[in-house]
């Protein structure tokens, strides 16, 4: 029984318990009729821009909604920023019908993973000021394009053309942005499995430095199996649990 016991607790001590996670697909269609004043591409990207907006309320929500991300205890600004510096949408469908465009967009929302990358951007002063920033620009831009709009109904010619450059400057802000949050997360994603592949158990404090420089952060978290606080160090959304000698007891 005590052999049973040892290699129980044994198996406990590496390897983290199963959670609830869940990978949820959400979707989302939307439709935009061309104006007067409207090309072909600038259609497109409006119809594309809003349908977007649609899905991050969308999976905002969802993600608002798991209890590893309301143990985080974020405000609504907080979830809202960090939401859309996490998700990525994809256009599954685009079809044209006389003058309207219709586009279905799609995100894969992984719950394990979600909580993982906002723990991580918690504990991560710069960037939180980094996502709440690029939000607030975002909304901003929106504001800007949704008053080009009104103004783009009853412009005529000659008042358009200014109201459609500002427009699209507007709209390349945003694409600017969106490509500077995958940047950024694409960097998490790096130092997340450079800590996996280079860093095993039993490793010191030293090592882990040595292999991978200084940690992104620094925290005392609860690891469930058992029930008590470790030192924990990140590496892009990976963590290393250290026990009271600082060898590593855990990656995950």
């Amino acid at each position: 029984m005590r052999k049973i016991l040892l290699i129980s607790s044994v198996f406990l001590l590496f390897f983290p318990i199963i959670t609830n996670a869940e990978i949820k697909t959400i979707t989302v269609t939307h439709s935009y009729k061309m104006g007067d004043n409207d090309s072909r591409n600038e259609a497109r990207r409006l119809c594309l821009l809003e349908a977007k907006r649609n899905l991050l309320e969308q999976a905002k929500a969802y993600i608002g909604s798991r209890e590893g991300v309301r143990n985080n205890q974020l405000s609504k600004e907080e979830l809202s920023a960090y939401s859309a510096a996490i998700l990525k949408a994809e256009t599954i469908n685009e079809k044209w019908i006389d003058m309207t465009v219709t586009m279905m967009v799609k995100t894969v929302v992984d719950s394990d993973y979600s909580e993982k990358l906002l723990s991580r951007i918690k504990r991560d002063t710069s960037l939180q000021n980094e996502f709440k920033k690029q939000q607030k620009i975002t909304k901003e831009l929106e504001k800007t394009i949704t008053l080009m709009q009104k103004q783009l109904q009853s412009a005529d010619i000659m008042e358009a053309d200014p109201l459609r450059k500002e427009r699209n400057v507007a709209i390349n802000q945003i694409d600017s942005l969106e490509a500077k949050k995958i940047e950024i997360i694409e960097g998490i994603h790096k130092r997340s499995r450079d800590a996996i592949k280079n860093i095993t158990t039993k490793m010191t404090m030293k090592d882990v430095r040595a292999a991978l420089g200084q940690p992104d952060a620094k925290a005392y978290e609860n690891y469930l199996p058992h029930r008590k606080n470790y030192y924990v160090w990140y590496y892009g959304y990976s963590r290393i649990y250290f026990n009271q000698t600082n060898m590593v007891i855990v990656i995950e």
